[in-house]
C-alpha cells in the first residue's frame, strides 16, 4: 500500500492589478515634493548646484570680475580699431603701425585714468572700499602690460620709451585710484555703513576729470588764443608730462634727431617721479582712514 499525501493547492497567488499602484510620495505625484527634491540654492549655466558651503553662485559674480570682463573687452576692441587703419593700404609697415601704437596708448590711458574711475564713482559703496580699489588697479594694470609692451616691437620703439609709458600710465592710474576711493572712505570713517552722498559723488568725479583732462584743456585754450607751441623737439614739455591724456603725446614724440624714432630724456623720468610722489602722497591718507576704520571695528 503507497503511502500518498495529498497534494496541497497551488495558491493562485494575488491577481495582478490593472493598473500598478504608486507611492503617494513619489515626486512624479507629489509637486511640492518634487520641488523639494531638487538641488537647493542657484544653478549655474550647466544646471550645477553651487559648491558645498555655498546657497547661490555669489561669489562666482563678485568684483573685481566684472571689471575684468569688461577692460579686456575694452582693450580688445582698442587694439583691433588702433591697428585695423594700418592694413588699409594692403602694405603694414613700421611707420604706419606707429601712429596706431601712440593711439592704443591714449585709449589705455582714457580707460585706466577716466573711465574706470568714473564707473566705480557712479556705483554702490562696497564693504572695503581701499581693498576694492587695489583689486580694481591689478585687474587694470596687469592685462594692459600684455597690450603695451609688444608696441617695442611692432614700433621698434626703444623698451626705455615703453617702460616710461607703462609707469606713467601705472602712476596715473593709482592717482585716479586715490581720487576714487576718498569719498567712500571719507564716508565710512564717519560710519562703517555710511555711503557717499551725490554732491560728494560729483565733486570727486570733477577731480577726476580735472587731473585727465587738465592738459587738454589748456593746450586748447592756449591754440584758441593763438599762443603756437615754440618749443623745440630737444625740450621737454613739463606741462604735457603731467596729464595722462597729453603726456601720451609728448612721450610719442617724434625724435628722429636723435637716431630713434622715439626719445626719453631725463626730464621725462623726472615729471613721471613727481606723478608717482602725487600718487602715493594722495594714498597715505587713505592708507590712514582704512586702519582707524578697522580699528574701531575691532573695539565695536
Amino acid at each position: 500500500m503507497t503511502d500518498e499525501r495529498p497534494i496541497p493547492p497551488e495558491d493562485p497567488g494575488t491577481p495582478p492589478a490593472a493598473f500598478p499602484m504608486r507611492d503617494p510620495a513619489d515626486p512624479a505625484i507629489d509637486p511640492e515634493r518634487a520641488e523639494s527634491s531638487l538641488p537647493s540654492g542657484e544653478l549655474d549655466l550647466f544646471g550645477k548646484p553651487p559648491p558645498r558651503g555655498k546657497q547661490d553662485w555669489s561669489h562666482r559674480k563678485a568684483e573685481p570680475r566684472a571689471l575684468a570682463l569688461a577692460w579686456t573687452s575694452f582693450l580688445l576692441v582698442g587694439t583691433v580699431s588702433s591697428f585695423v587703419r594700418s592694413g588699409v593700404g594692403g602694405v603694414i609697415t613700421t611707420d604706419g603701425y606707429r601712429p596706431a601704437a601712440r593711439d592704443l596708448m591714449l585709449i589705455v590711458m582714457i580707460g585706466a585714468t577716466l573711465l574706470w574711475p568714473l564707473l566705480r564713482l557712479s556705483q554702490a559703496a562696497t564693504r572695503r572700499p581701499l581693498i576694492a580699489t587695489i583689486r580694481d588697479y591689478t585687474v587694470i594694470v596687469i592685462p594692459a602690460q600684455a597690450i603695451l609692451w609688444p608696441l617695442a616691437l611692432l614700433a621698434r620703439w626703444p623698451l626705455s620709451t615703453v617702460a616710461a609709458s607703462v609707469l606713467l600710465m601705472m602712476a596715473f592710474c593709482a592717482l585716479a585710484g586715490a581720487a576714487m576711493s576718498a569719498p567712500f572712505m571719507i564716508a565710512r570713517s564717519r560710519s562703517p555703513e555710511d555711503s557717499p552722498g551725490a554732491v560728494s559723488r560729483l565733486w570727486w568725479s570733477a577731480v577726476v576729470l580735472l587731473v585727465s583732462l587738465a592738459g587738454p584743456l589748456v593746450l586748447g585754450v592756449a591754440l584758441l588764443t593763438g599762443g603756437a607751441d615754440m618749443r623745440d623737439a630737444t625740450s621737454v614739455r613739463f606741462d604735457y608730462m603731467l596729464s595722462p591724456l597729453t603726456a601720451v603725446f609728448e612721450l610719442m614724440r617724434d625724435r628722429s634727431w636723435s637716431g630713434y624714432p622715439v626719445r626719453v630724456e631725463a626730464g621725462h623720468w623726472a615729471a613721471i617721479g613727481v606723478v608717482w610722489m602725487v600718487a602715493l602722497a594722495a594714498w597715505a591718507p587713505l592708507v590712514s582712514l582704512a586702519r582707524g576704520v578697522a580699528r574701531s571695528r575691532r573695539s565695536a
